[in-house]
């Protein structure tokens, strides 16, 4: 239903960029999604439809559609000139009873046993929970080890082949959970492909066959991508994979203080491959918490075999107003 092509929302989007020609893609969106909640489920699903329906997707597709009347000259009544700014925004998430977030799986350098224990700790509550629940891949799903700046193994497998194993994960995952909603959240190890592309083979850069939701086939798994470095807003949860800043993150205490000192509002993170917790008043009394996550990676690689990492996930469920169990594996358990 939330899709680019969603026919209930096709008439209205088309109406509302005829009427406001000269208003961006993103003020139209949060005019119809608050408007009409029920036909889009996300404020991002109905940016992407007037994206489409503008011809955001490039300039073939822009000639492709032939709707120059929803599309404006981008000069307004002041004679501004057009901008060549990109949108940018966060992804909202809808409510769900029951969530798991996990991150640093580093495919194929993952740990099989400990993806095992977290989706036997998850699997009977995803399965009861309505509407399939969700799964959130907070980036570094794909290591790309090939692709990265730092020394490589000459032995280590074809980006090919890490490729076809990161596809066997998520359609295994799509698999088991039918009814989930699975998103997959871009990390700086995800970044690699895009940054090899447009310093190696820029001309290439803007083919949708090269973009990484088509190579990894998330549309075709029913995978939602967020790309750009755009924190995902969960209620008052702020989803990031802890790598969106200028700076690094520092730990000067544990991650989770240092995600508290970028961000000064309620977040989980991944990146730094850490269980942690950290909660701290504002003025007015109200607290803020911030959560790292462990890996589901390998935990003592050649890089780097001496680190304070551990294995690890999280959970929430109530929705919006939401608990958060932050787990660890140790020793084979769920902790």
């Amino acid at each position: 239903m939330g899709g680019i092509l969603n026919p209930k929302g096709r008439e209205l989007v088309l109406k509302a960029c005829e009427e406001k020609r000269d208003t961006g893609n993103m003020t139209i969106a949060k005019m119809l999604y608050k408007k009409y909640p029920e036909v889009w489920p996300s404020l991002d699903a109905a940016r992407a439809q007037v994206g489409y329906y503008r011809g955001a997707k490039g300039n073939q597709h822009r000639n492709e559609l032939s709707i120059k009347k929803y599309i404006g000259d981008g000069l307004g009544r002041r004679n501004i000139p057009g901008s060549d700014q990109r949108e940018w925004g966060p992804r909202y998430l809808q409510p769900f009873d029951y969530m798991l977030v996990c991150g640093d799986i580093h495919i194929p350098y993952h740990s099989p046993e400990a993806i095992e224990l977290m989706l036997d700790y998850a699997h009977g509550p995803l399965k009861e929970a309505k509407e399939g629940g969700c799964i959130v891949l907070l980036g570094d799903i794909w290591d790309m080890h090939r692709l990265s700046f730092y020394s490589k193994d000459p032995t280590a497998r074809s980006t090919r082949e890490e490729r076809e194993r990161v596809i066997q994960f998520l359609a295994a995952l799509r698999d088991a959970y039918p009814d989930a909603t699975i998103v997959y959240k871009e990390g700086n190890h995800e970044e690699r492909w895009t940054t090899h592309i447009k310093t190696k083979s820029p001309e290439f850069f803007d083919f949708e066959d090269f973009k990484l939701p088509k190579v990894l086939k998330l549309d075709e798994l029913d995978i939602q991508w967020v790309g750009d470095k755009r924190t995902i807003y969960y209620g008052q949860l702020n989803m990031l994979h802890g790598h969106e800043f200028a700076r690094a993150i520092t730990s000067p205490v544990n991650p989770a203080r240092g995600l508290f000192l970028r961000t000064h509002c309620t977040t989980i993170g991944a990146h730094h491959h850490q269980t942690s917790m950290h909660e701290e008043g504002n003025l007015r009394g109200k607290p803020i918490s911030c959560w790292s996550i462990g890996t589901l990676g390998e935990l003592h690689p050649e890089y780097l075999p001496n680190n304070r990492w551990n294995a690890g996930f999280a959970v929430l469920t109530g929705g919006h107003k939401f608990v958060l169990d932050n787990k660890r594996i140790v020793k084979g358990q769920v902790v």
